[in-house]
């Protein structure tokens, strides 16, 4: 998440990249491999929410496309899920740290 709120140009080009991956995936899995293959199938709270993150701070077309995809990881009830899913999803939620 701290990834998200980097200014410089380095991040700036990572951000976009993942941005512009994610937002052409249909799901968003919990998991991928470098050369971009899901190694999950299934669906995390705690992978969505810091990619919620990043669509939120940024004012791209993907980033819009990622955020519609992923908005529906906060309506999720925290208590519902595990624990480290839950964590970071309050996190996002509350608007994360900051590194200051």
């Amino acid at each position: 998440m701290m990834l998200a709120n980097a200014s410089d140009a380095r991040a700036r080009k990572i951000k976009g990249r993942m941005m512009h991956f994610f937002a052409q995936q249909q799901t968003l899995v919990a998991g991928y491999r470098l050369n971009g293959q899901a190694t999950k199938k299934y669906e995390s709270s705690a992978f969505q929410a810091p990619i919620f993150n990043l669509a939120t701070n940024a004012n791209t077309a993907d980033a819009e496309v990622l955020y519609r995809n992923t908005a529906t990881v906060l309506n999720k009830s925290v208590a519902q899920q595990p624990y480290y899913d839950a964590t970071i999803t309050a996190l996002v939620a509350v608007g994360g740290f900051r590194n200051d």
